[in-house]
């Protein structure tokens, strides 16, 4: 068993001292002295064994490290964090260390500091993404919007709370996603994030694979090809850990190996894990708005799943045998109940919708938007809101959909989810 990382892996070389019988793999020789992890704000230095005198856990995979082995520990004096070896710098390289040695260089400032935005007077600001007018913060969205407008960061709806509105036109930001900062370290990737307006650019992101015309935090690393084309949007970003996620009852953590989410069951690169009842939860799943609003219901309804109901709950279809949706009255959980599935309910009265009926398959396009898709050519995004549907120029049916897609300067009308891949703009 090697003395540095504590694995008794035998495909590597290893090299033992006769006088003391010291052990260590060749690659541990070389483990460098002072490194930058993405899952801790602070350098961390190289030592031979934890020298707190009280049981620690790895920062990383959350396991209790044996004191008499190598671990990398924080370089402030007021801080306490540590991590094994093997978590910090084998199997993730990429992902959590970005393989240089630190030692001997000066530390750069913080960049995350750096403001979205330029304060010209109490409650009014100048953002970087809409320089050309100032945004005025309303105190109560709610009075005014209620659900009518979208945040240009996050794409969701203004329900309450607080928001920033512009001056002169209709761009809105809801007040957090106007104080992101320009630049973000995130725990899966090795590098920093910059924070780039959607410029009307439908892009996916990495973490949760849908297509948003939204905010995104972009990698502007052009070493790895990889980092070239990472794009985060700002819902994935915003998640830290532990996470709560409300109808979960433990605290979830990142998880970087596959694995398949217990509510939808699509396998995900990155996704979050519960260590208590080994909850998988996906990035899709897990930023699905918490309330939303149906247009036809006055309460919020609530996202949930299997997991947290009880078997007597109202929206049970006896006769049927089957939990079923209001709106389309097909089952939202099958009979045999054996996997979770995801929907929006109210908890107040005996309402439950699919999120497909309710949300639609473009719950993350910005109308007003004109994005480039597949095909090369560029498509306004229009609400379907008139008083008759339109029919589809590919699928020929009306479009049920919340946005349509009409191309330039061409007059046809397309699904924003058609029945081919090249016009779909988001997929459950």
């Amino acid at each position: 068993m090697c003395d540095v990382c504590r694995g008794d892996d035998n495909k590597y070389l290893i090299f033992v001292c006769l006088l003391c019988d010291f052990m260590v793999h060749r690659r541990c020789i070389y483990l460098p002295q002072v490194i930058k992890i993405s899952r801790h704000k602070h350098r961390l230095s190289f030592a031979f064994s934890l020298s707190f005198g009280e049981i620690m856990a790895c920062g990383v995979c959350r396991k209790i490290i044996d004191e008499d082995y190598g671990v990398y520990t924080c370089l402030k004096n007021d801080c306490i964090y540590v991590v094994h070896t093997q978590c910090a710098t084998s199997g993730l390289l990429g992902a959590i260390w970005d393989g240089k040695e630190l030692e001997g260089e000066l530390e750069e400032d913080e960049e995350s500091i750096k403001s979205s935005f330029e304060e010209i007077s109490n409650g009014i600001i100048l953002h970087f993404s809409h320089p050309e007018h100032p945004m005025r913060l309303d105190e109560d969205i709610k009075i005014w919007h209620d659900g009518e407008k979208y945040c240009q960061a996050c794409i969701a709806p203004l329900y309450d709370g607080k928001a920033y509105i512009c001056m002169e036109c209709d761009y809105v930001l809801h007040e957090e996603c106007a104080c992101l900062p320009r630049v973000k370290q995130l725990a899966f990737h090795a590098h920093s994030l910059h924070l780039e307006p959607s410029r009307n650019q439908l892009r996916t992101c990495e973490c949760c694979w849908v297509q948003s015309c939204g905010f995104k935090y972009v990698c502007y690393n052009t070493d790895s090809d990889d980092c070239k084309v990472f794009v985060l949007d700002v819902r994935c970003a915003s998640i830290s850990e532990p996470h709560n996620h409300h109808p979960h009852r433990h605290p979830l953590f990142f998880n970087s190996s596959r694995g398949e989410c217990s509510i939808c069951e699509k396998r995900r690169t990155i996704s979050l894990t519960c260590d208590e009842c080994r909850f998988f939860l996906c990035f899709c799943c897990a930023t699905f708005p918490y309330k939303v609003r149906y247009k036809n219901h006055e309460h919020l309804l609530t996202f949930t799943y299997k997991e947290v109901l009880h078997g007597d709950e109202y929206w049970y279809d006896r006769d049927r045998d089957v939990y079923s949706c209001d709106l389309c009255e097909e089952a939202i959980i099958p009979p045999d109940f054996s996997r979770a599935k995801r929907f929006y309910r109210c908890e107040e009265c005996e309402v439950a919708l699919h999120i497909e009926c309710l949300l639609w398959k473009d719950v993350y396009t910005n109308p007003g938007s004109r994005v480039t898709l597949y095909n090369g050519k560029e498509f306004n995004i229009v609400e379907n809101n008139a008083l008759t549907r339109p029919i589809c120029t590919e699928c020929g049916k009306r479009c049920k959909y919340r946005m349509i897609l009409i191309p330039s300067p061409s007059g046809d009308i397309y699904c924003s989810a058609g029945h081919t891949s090249k016009n779909v703009l988001y997929s459950f």
